[in-house]
């Protein structure tokens, strides 16, 4: 009798164990580590929504009308920009198109496939939609959310290490309270999601801006009462695994673009307009500035695993004196390139960058180039 007891207390122990194991399998993630790794990692050079790299080039949409947008493709050794369509003889130009997508928010590329955040079949509806790298088997997922027709919607989206992260910020025009939610859900067909972070007060905003390894940086802003005049602004900190967030000790004007183990990297938008500066400002973790640099409070700045771009093309700047500048990132100079023709950088994989320029004709031009190919230019023609 007694060992009949111990064995059934050893059956009872084990599927403990194994219930204990399945309830954490949705977030188990404690492997990875803090390093980025290639493929699994969420890109994150820009705040720009609808372009992304794959080892062979870029990925970007180009909106043929107010809510038509093909889907691109730029090859490194060609450098010819085609739609991203595996059908032979197509027009790209209706929903027939492997390329063709309704009003686009968001895209990434996770594990081989190509996800993008579009207008879903439903009316009103926001859509996560799945295609084979030459735009092929593509299909709508699942509805990420429904939209207020008469509300404007910044969506922040990223995959990273398996999981879609995403906020709807749907800016209402009634001025009124109400809550703003991160969420964390699958890759499938599930409608389940889970809620890592609400904020509550008047026209409240999520951005998610930066990630690397387990760590999520995220900014927040809302206002604290109706007549929209007590702005309050905060930085976070989540693990990924934990789901744990945190308060940064940062000033709230302050726009993370990257973090790693040691530091954060930000730009500081100043508050004066009459001024009109930022600046690139390097924090420790505990909230020391280590480094800040002055720069137009218009500058277009990424970050890569390698550098840090400013690209000065505001239409303000005197041609002769627009410039990209490059930093090593612990905020010292290493080139500034004259770029008169006022190239936007849209993207880097840290070893090539995608650039964009817009013609005469108000039509746009894409280029790459390769990281050393852009130190070693005096100018940008």
């Amino acid at each position: 009798m007694m060992k009949n007891k111990i064995v059934f207390l050893v059956l009872i122990c084990f599927l403990l164990v194994v219930l204990a194991l399945s309830g954490c399998s949705y977030n188990n993630q404690s492997d990875y580590g803090d390093q980025y790794i290639h493929g699994m990692d969420a890109q994150c050079f820009s705040h720009i929504h609808n372009v992304t790299a794959s080892d062979k080039g870029f990925y970007s949409f180009y909106s043929q009308d107010f809510d038509d947008d093909i889907l691109k493709f730029m090859d490194k050794k060609t450098r010819k920009m085609i739609p991203v369509c595996s059908k032979p003889n197509c027009n790209h130009n209706d929903n027939t198109c492997d390329a063709y997508y309704r009003s686009v928010l968001s895209l990434a590329l996770y594990n081989d496939k190509i996800y993008i955040v579009a207008g879903g079949t439903k009316e009103y509806s926001v859509s996560l939609y799945k295609a084979n790298m030459d735009g092929s088997g593509k299909e709508e997922i699942k509805t990420l959310y429904m939209r207020n027709g008469d509300a404007s919607l910044e969506f922040e989206f990223i995959i990273h290490r398996g999981y879609v992260y995403y906020v709807a910020n749907q800016i209402e025009q009634k001025r009124k309270e109400s809550t703003q939610i991160l969420y964390r859900t699958s890759l499938d067909s599930s409608d389940e999601k889970e809620e890592l972070l609400a904020i509550t007060g008047y026209s409240p905003l999520i951005y998610i801006s930066a990630i690397r390894g387990n760590r999520m940086c995220l900014y927040s802003r809302w206002y604290e009462d109706k007549d929209m005049t007590i702005n309050k602004e905060q930085n976070y900190e989540m693990d990924i695994r934990s789901n744990q967030c945190g308060k940064l000790d940062l000033p709230g004007n302050c726009e993370i673009g990257y973090c790693d183990e040691d530091k954060i990297i930000c730009s500081m938008e100043c508050r004066d307009e009459e001024e009109r500066e930022s600046s690139i400002d390097i924090f420790s973790r505990d909230g020391k500035r280590l480094s800040s640099t002055k720069c137009l409070i218009s500058s277009e700045i990424g970050y890569d695993e390698k550098y840090i771009y400013r690209n000065d093309c505001d239409e303000e700047v005197v041609k002769e004196n627009r410039a990209i500048k490059v930093f090593s990132h612990d905020g010292k100079q290493v080139s500034e390139i004259k770029n008169p023709k006022g190239y936007r950088l849209l993207w880097s994989d840290s070893t090539d960058l995608f650039l964009q320029k817009r013609n005469e004709d108000d039509s746009f031009s894409y280029s790459i180039l390769s990281i050393d190919e852009l130190l070693n230019l005096e100018e940008l023609d």
